[in-house]
């Protein structure tokens, strides 16, 4: 019996083909298939970029400022920023009064009941310092004929500190307020062997001294000078 020759047919398998079938593919697949290659997309970044910083104006500053000082003050916006407006024309004229007259210059402050800022000057105002106050574009009012000028005051609180030091004060405290003529208020803490009646105190005080000084005792620490 005669055997029908079996023939080997040569199988080509297509490289793409098996590059897109699955494992669970039922379908042979043929040489005209295309191999699809996943398609990349580009998808929005989880990185957040740095927030870039926003430079305030000049006029978003000063609203700012003023929104500030209103909540530190309880006064309206408005009020603030009347305030910050003085207060930059007033610095103006202070600032050249301080470095070209220090000799009659005391200092400045601005009105806490909505008036005018205030110009402390020794001595009467002259007409350097009446020019300067028209020409500061706000209103601004002179409080001259002071006995002191700002470095006077200096020296003079300076003085008293050592004067009270030298009566074996160790616990003390002395400053200035312009808006009280010049006064200097002082504070010693209550020490044994020391006197402890202010009048006393003064009274051993330098003469030139004694004016002007408001002195109290306290049992508390009032601070430490050296």
């Amino acid at each position: 019996m005669k055997y029908p020759a079996l023939v080997a047919v040569p199988v080509f398998i297509s490289a793409m083909a098996l590059a897109c079938s699955g494992p669970d593919d039922k379908q042979p697949a043929s040489d005209s298939q295309v191999c699809r290659t996943p398609v990349l997309t580009a998808r929005p970044s989880m990185v957040t970029p740095e927030g870039t910083p926003h430079l305030q104006s000049p006029d978003e500053a000063a609203a700012q400022d003023a929104s500030l000082i209103a909540q530190a003050q309880g006064i309206t916006p408005e009020q603030a920023e009347a305030q910050l407006k003085a207060a930059e024309g007033l610095d103006g004229v202070s600032t050249r009064i301080a470095a070209e007259r220090p000799d009659i210059f005391i200092g400045s402050a601005l009105s806490s009941d909505g008036g005018p800022p205030k110009l402390y000057i020794k001595g009467p105002a002259d007409d350097f310092v009446r020019s300067l106050v028209a020409g500061a574009g706000i209103e601004i009012q002179i409080v001259d004929n002071q006995p002191y000028s700002r470095a006077e005051l200096d020296d003079r609180q300076a003085w008293l500190v050592r004067a009270l030091q030298e009566q074996g004060f160790t616990n003390l405290g002395a400053g200035s307020d312009i808006t009280k003529g010049g006064e200097i208020e002082a504070a010693v803490t209550r020490q044994t062997g020391l006197p402890d009646d202010p009048d006393e105190i003064l009274a051993g005080l330098p003469a030139d001294l004694r004016e002007g000084v408001m002195l109290t005792v306290s049992d508390a620490p009032v601070g430490c000078l050296e």
